[in-house]
């Protein structure tokens, strides 16, 4: 834990400026796989963590603490070989600053220099508690949980609390609410009035879409400041909040892209655009209020010295302006109270203006169906128990509200789900269920063995050989021909592995996985072949996930229930089991194929016919029997049992995963290769230093197009595994694709300028009329008469490191010869600068998530590779551009021959 948690931290910003803490970090390696940690563990002495431990903590002390404390500075100067009486100091520092915050926050306030707002107490969506229907407000065919949740109450109590511990402490009730996620809705208005609150805050896209206007243009510049730049008044059955809206940009700027700048920059520019928006008001009378509120607070960590010369900066520089004035919320409304009215609150939070991000993946609603199962056994009791005047009923019922309360927290629900991760998903689970369990441990009730199974599967065993093709015709026969099986995966047993169960057996030596396009192929071996298992009440099973079947279950088939249950680390929804007491001797014996009841029973569908036994136990199943169709991901274990206790499995480490192929039926129209090695844009660009960036990932080896009838499809091959490490819902993670489409080879016709943050221009005989925008989150077609469509669909092949994008016909047309193509690969990102569309971006110096071998300018181009015509390379028409003339490079179209 301490080796993977205890560089938890900005590497450019705070590790690396301390040597010995840097020195550490490289000790232990920058990856954190399994097998780098357990190298470490043995190149770790006892100095080592004890060093690792006290920088930890007192790295991530703001630097003006250490400055004014002499024993943390002389911790800091001493830099190495620290004792536990240095670890106990620093510590206590830590809860000295603690305890001083709501002290001296609290004496702020009452200068009347800072307002102090809350959020709801356990910090939940407030319109999902309401009604997890309002969900689809903004988002009308997103899918919903099975188990109804529906409990104002719920809000009610969590603002209830959230005000009587503000109370507590401030010895005053709060004015404002902070609504989580800035997350708002008509429905909430009343229970945030009946509080005591006096006014709300939450984002600009909430407005715009309440009042059914744009607000800015599709530069992002504001053309409604107007609207933007006042309170509001939100009513419900005669109950009135103020509601203010934050300028998202600016928000942004702070949260996600000035710690990119100086600060003296950085804070000029915000003066820049405090300025821009007081003149486009010049002629509006006023007063006006421009709204900051971070959604990024959690910024600092990435500004060199946690942004002091930024905040610094910023603060002379609106203490010294006659033009502007900082003010409280509740200062400003009692000066200037609202009158503007919004007759309908728009239901949505910060994010794309709607609730995706807690709730509608599988994961997600998986967790509210628990958490409403969990409400339910505990209000039928409290029902049961309302009489009561027995102390331990009323304690129990206390503590049970308070685990139920603390599950409706938005985090859980916030990683859950492809959408977010935080590196550390598998613990948030465990988290969320126990509250969950402790609901039913107080009252006295059973805990559903679903409890404890996790919701987030296991991460997945690396195999010591991965896929690397389609199997061909494998005879399922039970013998070993290597042949059959080079392109399969494998995975060793470690024998060293603990079973994680009763007591286990080692029976398992090595499971191989391949496919072809219409099947899945296991060979599964034992330690001591099959000889002696036959007509023995012995079983082999295999158990995988349906990622479309909501039917699952928690356990395989003799699993003991509760803690003792066996674990596979995903919820399985097929089974494919082989019977050994049916079996007489080697051959070609049957295996039955069945689904999760749901309830943790099995439903026999079919006999599976493709088996062999003999050296090995093969089995083939077609994807269409176990209900996958292609680019599905799945995951695999396999279990061997008494039958009537498992004693053994395989991986131990995490379940084995396999992908459905893609299968691209049509004609070839064109293929155009790149070259190897040139995934460094103008030729200086480096990586960043983060491990999730490998060698060549960014590095397009081919581009080609396919007709496939409706669609077509484009193919681009990049020369490294293609890895998902943020678990996005197509598989691509670190990669962004575009694709430039000339239609016409017309000057002037389509566009010019490449997609935000690019930092490249068209030649104008060039000017594209489609772009095509892939990243592992966002699909998108730009087209010529301006705005973006859906309808993208994108694959990632992870045996040819292709990915597949699908561009339906009807959005682009009929491809002609004579077309024009470009394509750019490029980091993604997840925080962009303002304008930029969610591209990586160079700096002079890699960092760990910034490319480097740029010039710190806004004219080097972001791109990492792309093609190049006969008798240009890519490197000379990428440092084309020209800082002093401001000059960005030009790039062209490639007009490929077809087949």
């Amino acid at each position: 834990f301490i080796l993977r948690r205890f560089f938890d931290a900005n590497w450019d910003n705070i590790i690396k400026k301390y040597p010995r803490y840097w020195q550490l970090l490289n000790k232990r390696g920058q990856g954190v796989s399994d097998e780098s940690i357990a190298a470490a563990i043995e190149a770790y002495d006892e100095q080592d963590f004890r060093d690792l431990q006290v920088w930890f903590n007192l790295a991530w002390l703001d630097p003006d603490f250490i400055d004014e404390d002499p024993n943390i500075e002389a911790l800091v100067r001493k830099g190495r070989d620290f004792t536990e009486e240095d670890k106990r100091v620093v510590l206590d520092k830590h809860d000295e600053i603690i305890r001083k915050v709501i002290p001296i926050h609290r004496e702020i306030q009452k200068a009347g220099q800072i307002e102090v707002t809350t959020t709801p107490f356990y910090h939940p969506i407030m319109p999902l508690l309401y009604d997890v229907e309002l969900a689809r407000v903004a988002s009308p065919k997103l899918d919903l949980p099975i188990e109804p949740f529906a409990y104002p109450e719920d809000v009610e109590a969590q603002l209830a609390k959230a005000v009587k511990f503000y109370e507590e402490h401030f010895g005053m009730a709060p004015r404002g609410l902070w609504p989580s996620e800035q997350a708002v809705g008509q429905s909430i208005v009343g229970l945030v009035h009946d509080a005591g609150f006096e006014w709300m805050v939450s984002s600009e896209g909430i407005l715009a879409r309440s009042l059914g206007i744009g607000l800015r243009d599709g530069g992002g510049r504001i053309v409604r400041p107007d609207v933007l730049y006042k309170p509001y008044i939100v009513e419900k059955d005669g109950k009135e909040v103020a509601i203010l809206f934050r300028d998202i940009v600016l928000s942004d700027k702070i949260g996600f892209s000035y710690s990119g700048m100086s600060g003296r920059a950085a804070a000029r520019d915000l003066m820049d655009y405090l300025e821009s928006v007081r003149r486009s008001l010049a002629s509006t009378p006023g007063p006006h209020v421009v709204t900051i509120a971070l959604d990024g607070e959690n910024c600092w960590e990435y500004y060199e010295n946690d942004g002091k010369e930024f905040l610094h900066t910023l603060y002379g520089a609106l203490n010294d302006s006659p033009d502007f004035k900082t003010v409280t919320v509740e200062e400003y409304l009692a000066a200037h109270p609202a009158t503007d009215r919004i007759p309908h609150l728009h239901t949505g939070s910060w994010i794309s203006d709607d609730l995706e991000t807690w709730i509608g993946e599988v994961e997600e609603n998986r967790a509210w169906d628990y958490l409403a199962k969990a409400r339910m056994a505990l209000a039928d009791f409290t029902a049961e128990h309302a009489d009561s005047a027995d102390d331990e009923i009323r304690t129990a019922l206390g503590r049970a509200w308070e685990e139920l309360y603390a599950a409706e927290g938005s985090d859980w629900f916030w990683w859950y789900g492809d959408d977010q991760d935080s590196g550390n998903d598998e613990a948030f689970d465990e988290l969320f269920r126990i509250h969950l369990q402790n609901v039913y441990s107080y009252i006295g009730l059973p805990v559903p063995n679903y409890l404890y199974m996790p919701i987030i599967p296991k991460q997945a065993a690396v195999p010591e050989d991965r896929i690397t093709g389609l199997m061909h015709e494998p005879v399922m026969d039970g013998f070993i021909d290597w042949g059959e099986w080079e392109k399969s995966s494998f995975y060793p047993k470690d024998d060293a592995a603990v079973f994680n169960w009763g007591e286990g057996e080692n029976i398992f030596s090595s499971l191989r996985v391949g496919v072809d396009n219409e099947n899945l192929y296991l060979r599964i071996r034992t330690q001591d072949g099959f000889d002696e298992l036959y007509g023995k009440d012995f079983a082999i099973a295999a158990y995988l996930t349906n990622p479309r079947r909501h039917q699952v279950n928690t356990i395989p088939r003799w699993s003991p229930l509760g803690r003792d249950a066996t674990v596979l680390g995903f919820a399985p929804g097929t089974e494919i089991l082989v019977d050994f007491a049916e079996i007489e001797k080697a051959g070609r014996p049957s295996a039955l194929l069945s689904v999760a009841a749901g309830d943790d029973t099995w439903t026999e569908v079919s006999r599976i016919d493709t088996v062999g036994v003999g050296e090995a136990l093969e089995i083939s199943a077609p994807f269409d029997a176990l209900g996958m169709k292609p680019a599905d991901v799945a995951h695999v274990v396999v279990v061997a049992s008494t039958c009537a206790r498992n004693i053994d499995m395989m991986p131990t480490s995490g379940p084995a995963e396999f992908k459905a192929p893609v299968v691209t039926v049509g004609r070839r129209l064109f293929r155009i290769e790149d070259p190897r090695g040139d995934d460094h844009g103008p030729g200086t660009y480096t990586y960043p230093t983060n491990p999730v960036f490998t060698p060549s990932v960014f590095d397009m080896l081919s581009f080609e197009a396919i007709d496939s009838g409706e669609e077509v499809v484009f193919k681009v091959e990049l020369a490294a595994e293609i890895v998902n490490h943020w678990n996005s819902g197509i598989g691509l993670s670190v990669q962004t694709i575009d694709i430039y489409i000339d239609t016409d080879n017309v000057p002037g016709s389509g566009f010019t300028k490449a997609l935000g943050g690019r930092r490249v221009e068209f030649e104008a005989e060039s000017a594209w009329e489609y772009a095509i925008w892939v990243e592992g989150w966002n699909q998108r077609v730009f087209l010529p008469e301006g705005g973006d469509v859906g309808g993208v669909t994108a694959t990632v092949d992870t045996i040819n490191n292709v990915v597949a994008i699908s561009v339906p016909k009807d959005i682009i047309g009929e491809p002609q010869p004579g077309w024009g193509y470009q394509i750019f690969v490029l980091g993604q990102e997840g925080f962009p600068s303002e304008g930029n569309l969610r591209v990586r971006e160079v700096l002079e110096h890699a960092a760990e998530w910034r490319f480097g071998g740029g010039d710190n300018s806004v004219y080097d181009p972001n791109v990492i590779d792309m093609l190049a015509p006969p008798g240009q390379t890519q490197e000379e028409i990428l440092s084309a551009y020209d800082v002093s003339t401001k000059k960005l490079a030009v790039v062209p179209m490639i007009y490929p021959d077809w087949e």
